[in-house]
């Protein structure tokens, strides 16, 4: 199985058949309603059919794909209204988790990770490296939840996570690489290492504004499928 961005150590067989599937899904080698069955995807990863029939339930969970009892699962579409409902969701979670993690004034040491990815995404932009700029988000996002060091809301952002890349991945394609993203990054950051709870805040609901807005607006309708890459 292929390795991609942001893999935890302690992983599961389960964990890394789901995230295998889920890389098939965010980045468009699975489509808009495709099928696959339980069998042919064991034998294709080299594992039983068990750890696959786990990680179906769970992509199922994420809302990602619809379990067919004996027919294997067909991916499924998101719609802007899908990508609205997820982006208010998301914000409400990473606004709550620099707000909490302001509160508590994290040490230096626990901002390495961030400004590391940070940086790796200014790096990858320069280059219109698209791929490497994805990663190294999704590992920024991932440990800006950690840095709050509430460990319910961490698992809670974690569990949702498949569900929120695919519409952040789905906002990729249609508005492009914004430039301004590790410049607000570093804001957020400063922010909390200030100690500044409401500032940063508003400055996380601020970085996603943009995207909200243009999710509301008239490009959009209900009744579209938005698809990917």
């Amino acid at each position: 199985m292929a390795a991609g961005p942001n893999r935890r150590t302690g992983e599961t067989l389960v964990d890394r058949v789901y995230q295998e599937l889920l890389d098939r899904i965010l980045y468009r080698k699975w489509g808009n309603g495709h099928h696959a069955l339980e069998q042919e995807i064991a034998l294709e990863l080299g594992v039983s059919r068990t750890p696959v029939r786990l990680a179906f339930s769970r992509l199922q969970s994420d809302g990602l794909i619809e379990v067919i009892p004996r027919h294997g699962i067909r991916v499924l579409p998101m719609s802007p209204r899908e990508v609205r409902e997820t982006y208010e969701i998301f914000t409400r979670l990473e606004s709550l988790a620099v707000e909490l993690a302001a509160r508590r004034r994290p040490s230096a040491s626990e901002f390495a990770a961030l400004e590391a990815a940070n940086n790796e995404m200014a790096s990858a932009f320069g280059s219109s490296d698209t791929k490497t700029w994805v990663g190294a988000d999704e590992e920024f996002h991932l440990q800006l939840v950690t840095l709050s060091g509430n460990r319910i809301l961490n698992e809670v952002h974690r569990n949702f996570w498949g569900r929120a890349q695919r519409a952040r991945l789905t906002m990729l394609c249609l508005i492009g690489t914004p430039q301004r993203s590790t410049g607000e990054h570093a804001e957020i950051l400063e922010a909390i290492r200030l100690g500044d709870a409401p500032r940063a805040r508003r400055l996380l609901e601020t970085h996603f504004e943009p995207i909200i807005a243009y999710v509301n607006s008239s490009a959009l309708t209900d009744g579209s499928v938005i698809g990917l890459f």
